[in-house]
């Protein structure tokens, strides 16, 4: 029964679909199997249905087994209506599991805290489940479990580039032939090219994780790679095939993904008005989004209050951290004396930051909006 579990935790969308119609499987692992393929498609009911099942048909399944599975199935329904409490959690993380259900626990536990906006305890979990996927010889789980510390860590230090970590997370996953979880980390990766403008590189990163997720059509995941394409499609200025995108992503029951989705529908037609109530859905990367639709008011302050040059960096700055010489090489194209430049450019932070307190930070080499809030009207 143990390989089972550590089957279950490898397996990809397209496998558990699978798994979960086979007759042969003990009755605890078909149960599991089901209920995994539930949570990814975001089918509430039928995740509810077995949580219903499991004190029936677990009932001559060793206690161990039986109790894990019990809290596991009621903690992954409860994450994904996002009803979840602190303290509910941290019950969850005091049990003790067998084998890799132990791993499932911190796992589970990192994507709980994660919706809390718990970073630094969604990096902890997240490390933590790695290690016990690799102790149970689930490779590639383990890769999905640093992949997810990796994103966490990306959020508490937002002036950090991220592009090298991403980066190995695809090269490791590839070693090992997990193209699907590579995919989670280029959709990552994309967004990583497209917040410093590299619109193209972006485009085809995400499309090769499109291509690497195609086994987890109607996943949150693959959701979340059609939205980041579409957002690219508008930078890019191709709306008609934003839309269609849009239209595809909102396919999905995924709360996550129609937040997503309303969010770029809002940049598309700035006459929307954003639903707040959508916002408790939107995810650590959307939310960091959501602040692009009040980027009309910040043109509103700036024409009042900024020189063209003093716009432009904050515009530059809004989609996130850039290196202080790749801004002074956009800023000041002409050919001139370093040292000129760079003076230039450091009076014209000091001018900022003198007009927007707070609002301009330098750190590892990056400078970066600390509050964006601060300069909305």
């Amino acid at each position: 029964m143990i390989q089972h579990f550590r089957n279950i935790a490898e397996a990809d969308l397209a496998d558990l679909q699978v798994m979960s119609r086979r007759l042969d499987l003990p009755a605890p692992v078909s149960l599991y199997s089901k209920a995994v393929t539930f949570f990814l498609t975001g089918d509430f009911e039928r995740l509810e249905e077995i949580k219903i099942q499991l004190p029936v048909e677990l009932k001559e399944t060793p206690n161990e087994y039986k109790n894990a599975l019990k809290s596991i199935v009621d903690f992954r329904l409860d994450l994904r209506l996002r009803r979840l409490k602190p303290a509910q959690i941290t019950e969850f993380e005091s049990q003790k599991f067998p084998d890799v259900l132990e791993a499932e626990k911190f796992f589970l536990a990192g994507a709980a805290w994660e919706t809390l906006g718990e970073d630094d305890k969604t990096q902890e979990r997240s490390m933590r489940a790695s290690h016990e996927y690799e102790r149970c010889e689930c490779p590639r789980k383990g890769v999905k479990a640093m992949y997810n510390a990796i994103v966490a860590e990306s959020r508490i230090y937002p002036y950090k580039n991220f592009v090298n970590e991403y980066q190995a997370v695809i090269q490791a996953c590839e070693k090992i032939e997990n193209f699907r979880f590579a995919g989670l980390a280029m959709v990552q990766l994309s967004r990583e090219y497209q917040i410093v403008g590299l619109l193209e590189k972006a485009k085809q990163t995400v499309d090769q994780a499109l291509e690497n997720l195609k086994s987890e059509r109607g996943s949150l995941h693959f959701g979340n790679a059609l939205l980041q394409k579409a957002h690219i499609e508008i930078e890019m200025g191709a709306v008609p095939e934003a839309r269609k995108l849009i239209t595809e992503a909102q396919m999905s029951s995924f709360p996550e993904i129609l937040a997503a989705s309303e969010l770029l529908s809002c940049l598309i037609e700035r006459s929307r008005s954003w639903p707040k109530h959508m916002e408790k859905h939107l995810q650590p990367t959307w939310r960091e989004r959501l602040a692009l639709l009040k980027s009309d008011k910040l043109d509103l302050q700036l024409e009042t209050n900024l020189t063209e040059l003093e716009t432009k960096l904050l515009k530059m700055l809004w989609s996130g951290p850039l290196e202080k010489w790749d801004l002074i090489s956009r800023l000041y194209p002409d050919n001139e004396d370093s040292l000129i430049l760079e003076n230039r450019f450091k009076n014209l932070v000091a001018r900022v930051r003198k007009k927007l307190p707070n609002t301009l930070q330098f750190n590892d080499g990056s400078y970066y909006i600390e509050s964006k809030n601060l300069i909305r009207l």
